[in-house]
């Protein structure tokens, strides 16, 4: 569908192809500015399960399990390696394979990623038992929000990334609107999260993500 714009105010760059398409900003989203980097919601919050191995020994399991900000998909996997008078000590391995520091039994385990306790049963633990804590990824609402640099919920992924075309209030309600998917954008006049900038520069990453969806910004417009 063919559409006029209007550059006075706007940070696309007169005479460059624009591409657009039509988003639903998420209610509680607030006042967005006109040219407010936005992002979509693609991830909601993680779920996980605990699943003690069949084969274990001991039958205690884990109680106070929060998933930390930095919490990775897939399986966290405690396996006892150590039993001693008054100690049983868990090694801990991430997803991606890390060891992290081990868990004792009985004492509340906290780090970035994933907070737990191992909770003792009536029959002990023995080296080689396993615990699993497995996080799975769940859908998000597929709307758009005021983009956070490093957000978990896929809205500050690059490929999810838009400028809006004008102002909105989703103060309430969620709002349907217009906003740019392509095009060269006067980076002065975008208005971004003061998360996207370190030491008063805009990060690089970016400038550098948006350049490979063919979202171009330029820091050498001229003022109109």
């Amino acid at each position: 569908m063919a559409m006029t714009f209007e550059y006075k105010n706007s940070c696309a760059v007169a005479g460059y192809p624009l591409r657009t398409e039509t988003a639903k900003i998420m209610s509680g989203a607030g006042i967005l500015e006109k040219n407010t980097l936005i992002g979509k919601v693609t991830r909601g919050e993680p779920t996980f399960s605990v699943v003690p191995a069949e084969a274990n020994t001991g039958d205690g399991t884990l109680s106070d399990v929060v998933l930390g900000s930095f919490n990775l998909i897939g399986e966290y996997v405690l396996e006892c390696v150590t039993v001693t008078e008054g100690a049983t000590t868990f090694q801990v391995l991430s997803p991606n394979g890390f060891v992290m520091p081990n868990a004792l039994v009985g004492v509340l385990y906290e780090n970035p990623q994933i907070s737990f306790k191992i909770v003792a049963g009536e029959k002990a633990f023995v080296a080689g038992d396993k615990i699993t804590i497995n996080i799975q990824e769940t859908a998000g609402s597929g709307e758009y929000k005021k983009a956070v640099f490093g957000a978990k919920d896929g809205s500050a992924d690059y490929e999810n990334l838009r400028i809006l075309l004008s102002k909105v209030d989703a103060t309430t309600a969620a709002v349907n609107c217009n906003v740019y998917i392509e095009g060269v954008f006067d980076l002065k006049r975008v208005v971004l999260d003061t998360s996207f900038f370190n030491d008063g520069i805009v990060r690089d990453e970016l400038i550098n993500g948006l350049r490979s969806y063919n979202i171009l910004l330029r820091n050498d417009v001229g003022e109109a």
